[in-house]
């Protein structure tokens, strides 16, 4: 038995590449690996672009009746706002809005 390493054992491995799921670039698999099988331009856009999710619940943090105020500006801005909503939404306010036309 023979514990002298193969030829094949002696060689530097191999770098292997693929294509990132936003650009297609070709990019090392280590690369793509860090960051999510994208190449690092294409996180770093990714992270600095704006959040697609709604934030505005933020602009009443820490209001205990914000979930009444955020549903009343909805209805304000012309968003659609189920009936019960907005009902339920104007007793917590106190408010008297007109009822939507749906």
């Amino acid at each position: 038995m023979s514990f002298k390493k193969s030829e094949t054992q002696n060689e530097p491995e191999k770098e292997v590449y693929g294509l990132c799921s936003r650009c297609m670039s070709r990019q090392l698999n280590s690369v793509l690996i860090n960051f999510g099988t994208t190449c690092e331009s294409c996180f770093n856009a990714y992270c600095e672009a704006p959040s697609p999710y709604d934030l505005s619940y933020k602009k009443f943090e820490g209001d205990p009746k914000g979930w009444a105020k955020r549903i009343i500006d909805r209805y304000e801005s012309g968003e659609k706002v189920r009936p019960i909503s907005l009902k339920f939404a104007q007793q917590a306010l106190r408010n008297k809005h007109e009822h939507a036309e749906y």
